[in-house]
């Protein structure tokens, strides 16, 4: 909820070359707040070097690392202050030469930060003037408070582009907000190039609903960008959900039962957690490793196996590692 809330500026986690580094995170679900789990170290890969990135749009835009001699292009936004209610960003490069290139992203700020605050992420690829490719990977609001992405938002993920050499390609994120604290600001990181691996942030209430202030339900939707046709990624979760004020807390697995025909995968565990790959089938993920496929190109999508979701509290931490460059 709002009580107690202060909205300030944030910074993307930092990806880090080789070795590992650690990551904790806390989650807000309605009122409550808790930590996720202890520190989860998570494995960083290897980015490259390459052409300088460049970022305009709304307001102040400031370029914290261009990426041209760590391969990590890291960029913030500030469009704050009276009647500043929406902007638009593109982060962006030249691609040096025709092949795939994988993309790792991270993304934190507040916009609002209270009523009808919203969201959008895109990755594109513009030839000679025109996009020949868009893929949406964050479209979320905007509802009263206090829904997600209201308060602090995080995103992270990764996904991937096809370019040719002069090629223009990047992300194009997008905000909004009703609110009279008129903060719209953000900070936005990449990993270019090496195999993905990050870490999402599952609330418990992740693939259902939340009530917002007048108690209607909106939805809750947790990506983690986006996979080929025929790519697989590892999955390892830890964290803690709670059904219910009073219940006791679960697991990735779940409670150890069946749950019923309204939860998203009812012959799994109710409490455990579960991905999905482009709107395909729910799949257990449990604390893993758990090694997902995709049979189709699509989102991939975070859930809590549940049947009632506004009174769930707590979250998991779902670590992604790539297997593999994706097919093309």
């Amino acid at each position: 909820g709002s009580g107690g809330w202060v909205c300030t500026a944030t910074s993307a986690p930092t990806f880090i070359e080789g070795g590992s580094w650690t990551l904790q995170i806390r989650v807000a679900v309605g009122t409550n707040t808790s930590p996720l789990s202890n520190s989860i170290p998570v494995s960083a890969g290897t980015s490259s070097p390459g052409t300088a990135w460049s970022g305009t749009g709304s307001g102040v835009v400031t370029i914290l690392n261009d990426g041209t001699a760590t391969g990590q292009p890291q960029m913030q936004y500030q469009a704050n202050g009276y009647p500043v209610f929406s902007g638009n960003w593109s982060f962006s490069t030249v691609a040096p030469a025709t092949e795939t290139v994988n993309l790792t992203f991270a993304w934190s700020g507040g916009h609002g930060p209270y009523f009808m605050a919203a969201t959008g992420l895109d990755v594109f690829v513009n030839r000679g003037g025109a996009d020949v490719s868009v893929a949406t990977l964050v479209n979320d609001g905007a509802w009263p408070c206090c829904v997600p992405p209201s308060l602090m938002f995080e995103y992270a993920g990764a996904t991937s582009v096809a370019v040719q050499a002069g090629d223009t390609y990047g992300f194009r994120l997008r905000g909004s907000h009703y609110d009279g604290s008129y903060i719209l600001q953000g900070t936005f990181g990449v990993k270019v190039g090496g195999t993905p691996q990050f870490a999402v942030n599952v609330r418990g209430t992740a693939g259902g609903t939340e009530l917002d202030a007048y108690s209607i339900p909106r939805p809750v939707r947790v990506f983690g960008g986006t996979l080929a046709a025929g790519q697989q990624v590892v999955v390892t979760a830890a964290g803690m959900v709670t059904r219910a004020t009073g219940a006791l807390p679960n697991g990735p697995a779940g409670d150890g039962g069946t749950c019923n025909s309204g939860c998203l995968a009812p012959d799994l565990s109710p409490l455990a957690l579960v991905a999905r790959i482009g709107g395909g089938p729910w799949q257990l993920v449990g604390a893993g490793p758990t090694v997902l496929t995709a049979t189709s190109p699509g989102l991939l999508e975070f859930g809590v196996n549940d049947d009632y979701f506004p009174d769930n509290s707590g979250g998991f931490i779902a670590t992604v590692s790539w297997v593999a460059a994706p097919p093309h």
